[in-house]
């Protein structure tokens, strides 16, 4: 009996990489950044977007003891099938998902750092959707 594995044994281990690390690289494109940069003298900016099966990630830095208030609306009401996350830049996650009418985040920031928010259906049956839009307010003071 020889140890070396089936050829076709390989050849099934080596398309399941090709598969997984095929969806890792699809996970990562599925996202549009958006820089955040406020005029002179400005300390709030809205922004018109539409979700199309891509998160939207607003990007921007902050100063530590800033306040950041967070607002995402739909067109017509509080936005109930998008949420908005707010990231620091390591990844980690800085504020609870704004979803299920809660749509209006406020908080004091704890360190310099770059920041990001992700907007993205707050459901299965939002992702559904061939398009959702929105108006999403930012203000740091």
């Amino acid at each position: 009996m020889s140890s070396n594995p089936p050829k076709k044994f390989l050849h099934a281990i080596g398309v399941a990489c090709s598969v997984v690390l095929l969806t890792l690289a699809m996970s990562v494109v599925d996202a549009r950044e958006i820089k955040v940069r406020f005029a002179k003298g400005d300390t709030s900016q809205t922004f018109l977007g539409s979700w199309k099966g891509v998160t939207d990630t607003y990007v921007f830095r902050a100063k530590k003891g800033q306040r950041i208030s967070i607002q995402l609306n739909d067109g017509r009401k509080a936005s109930t099938k998008l949420r908005a996350t707010l990231y620091k830049y390591c990844g980690e996650e800085y504020g609870a998902p704004m979803a299920d009418r809660v749509m209006k985040f406020e908080t004091i920031l704890p360190c310099a750092d770059q920041y990001s928010i992700d907007i993205a259906p707050s459901s299965d049956a939002a992702l559904k959707a061939d398009e959702l839009e929105y108006s999403f307010t930012i203000s740091i003071k």
